[in-house]
């Protein structure tokens, strides 16, 4: 492998110009490692937050089918019985669902957000031959990363 070997010349030879005038030049590896390091990061907090995200949206939509249940039943108990104080709880119930699908709607958008960043980190990664453990899809699809 000739081309190493002159490459390795090449940079040794470097590195003892810039010694002779005071210059000190940090090995590639290492810099790609910092690289590395600081990419891995922002992508395992990028896919913490897309599991937070999507953690507390699956929260509210239980929360909204639970409230749906109960607006159901009232309504039917309402219906058959014409309790009138049935008639204020499904007001109520029917404003939490809106509540929580306002919600939803608004997690929704963070999560959308947040994966745009992570599909821009595995990106600019891949771009500038940045390693990233598992792939940025995989990151917050699985929300864990891994």
């Amino acid at each position: 492998m000739p081309f190493a070997t002159d490459a390795l010349v090449a940079s040794t030879q470097r590195e003892k110009i810039m010694a002779l005038f005071g210059f000190r030049v940090r090995s590639t590896d290492r810099d790609s490692a910092g690289d590395a390091v600081r990419m891995q990061r922002l992508a395992d907090a990028l896919s913490v937050l897309v599991a937070e995200i999507e953690g507390e949206r699956s929260g509210f939509r239980a929360r909204r089918e639970r409230a749906a249940e109960n607006a159901a039943f009232s309504m039917a108990a309402l219906e058959d019985d014409g309790a009138d104080y049935l008639s204020e709880k499904v007001d109520d119930l029917t404003n939490s669902m809106s509540r929580y699908s306002q919600r939803i709607a608004a997690l929704q958008a963070q999560s959308e957000f947040v994966v745009g960043l992570l599909d821009e980190v595995g990106l600019f990664a891949r771009d500038y031959g940045i390693e990233i453990r598992g792939s940025t899809t995989a990151l917050h699809r699985t929300g864990s990363g891994y």
